[in-house]
């Protein structure tokens, strides 16, 4: 999942002054669901809102969904003010390592309060599919339906053939990612984020050009 932000980030590290595609991620990996019906999640999330090549803050954690909206529970926070450079290499190394702890699967160590077990393998299905498809399996609209997302975005999509991923399903919810590709060739379906940085210095609203967006909808 966290294979695109890490490269950007391995591969911009020495750079300072070009700029790129701006980037945004907004991951889920769920963990756990309990009696409730709510779920037990990492996330992560990071930001470039300029396409500059240089290191960005991240944040990884874990987190609840529960009637509609997500309750943090722990973050850890890299921030990268004025590296220097054992600062840099002191960065990657934890950035590393904690994306292999956000890409891992479910631990009884990640387990909080009233989430006993890792339960989630009955609800996976790790599936792509076109929007056509997911509408006719699912009988949800994604241009109409309520998509819940670690940031306020909005779903896109250039055709009924573009494609979205299915990780779980909750039998009330489903629990998706949306990976847009910053080469405009690949069809995929897409939650825009608003790139508030540079659209406050626009007339209009400007999107991130690429990432990877998870979104849970009821179905």
């Amino acid at each position: 999942m966290r294979t695109i932000s890490l490269l950007f980030l391995l591969l911009f590290s020495s750079l300072s002054l070009a700029t790129g595609p701006s980037y945004v991620e907004a991951q889920l990996n769920p963990l756990a669901l309990n009696a409730q019906g709510a779920i037990l999640y990492k996330f992560f999330t990071t930001t470039n809102s300029s396409g500059g090549h240089y290191l960005q803050p991240v944040q990884y954690g874990v987190g609840v969904f529960q009637d509609g909206s997500f309750h943090q529970l722990k973050e850890t926070q890299l921030n990268t003010n004025t590296l220097t450079d054992p600062e840099e290499a002191f960065y990657l190394a934890q950035n590393a390592a904690l994306s292999t702890w956000f890409d891992a699967r479910c631990s009884q160590d990640d387990l909080f309060t009233d989430f006993k077990t890792c339960n989630l393998a009955p609800y996976s299905v790790k599936q792509a599919m076109s929007v056509k498809a997911f509408k006719a399996k699912y009988a949800i609209d994604l241009h109409q339906a309520k998509l819940h997302s670690l940031m306020p975005a909005k779903f896109y999509a250039a055709n009924e053939d573009s494609t979205l991923f299915v990780d779980y399903d909750f039998g009330k919810m489903l629990v998706l990612h949306f990976k847009q590709e910053c080469s405009l060739e690949e069809n995929q379906a897409q939650m825009m984020v608003i790139n508030k940085p540079l659209s406050d210095h626009m007339e209009e609203e400007i999107t991130y050009d690429c990432g990877t967006v998870s979104a849970i909808v009821y179905k």
